[in-house]
């Protein structure tokens, strides 16, 4: 996401993606810094929020990314 979208990314896209049924996981990486959070929708239907920075390994579609491959070519 870059500074420009930031806000439409991280509020209101996704007030409007978590009421789709079959979202589960809903990823947001930062352009200009190291940072990827990743909302991820409970049981019980509610979300919950982990940030994720360069020490750490990006949990995605089964998979795991580090950030130097997340962030190849982009920093």
């Amino acid at each position: 996401m870059s500074k420009t979208s930031r806000i439409e990314d991280s509020s209101d896209k996704f007030i409007r993606y978590k009421n789709i049924e079959s979202l589960r996981s809903y990823t947001l990486v930062d352009s200009e810094k190291q940072l990827v959070e990743v909302r991820t929708k409970l049981e019980n239907g509610d979300w919950e929020s982990e940030t994720y920075l360069p020490a750490n390994v990006v949990p995605a579609l089964s998979i795991e990314l580090s950030f130097e491959d997340v962030y190849e070519g982009v920093l």
